[in-house]
């Protein structure tokens, strides 16, 4: 809480230039990779998330129902199987 101003400002600048891949760097990614969502994303689009998903050839794709940007909180249970069951895959 002390330092909320300078986390807003820090975050804010990150959104503007984080993360920079390119289609041509996502395509090569051969790591078996999670692409873990909210349906009510509130920060990141869903269409680029479906798009990172799309263009990562290892790519899973999972939109957990009912719940935003914040799920690990929201729904910390059924992240953490989501995310097992990947690790265990």
């Amino acid at each position: 809480p002390l330092r909320w101003d300078a986390f807003l400002a820090n975050i804010g600048k990150m959104w503007t230039i984080e993360p920079n891949y390119t289609p041509e760097q996502l395509v090569t990614i051969s790591t078996p990779t999670l692409i873990l969502g909210g349906e009510v994303e509130e920060l990141i689009t869903i269409d680029h998330i479906k798009e990172m998903a799309g263009l990562i050839p290892t790519a899973k794709l999972n939109l957990m129902p009912g719940v935003g940007h914040f799920a690990p909180w929201e729904q910390a249970q059924a992240f953490n199987q989501i995310v097992l069951d990947f690790l265990t895959e």
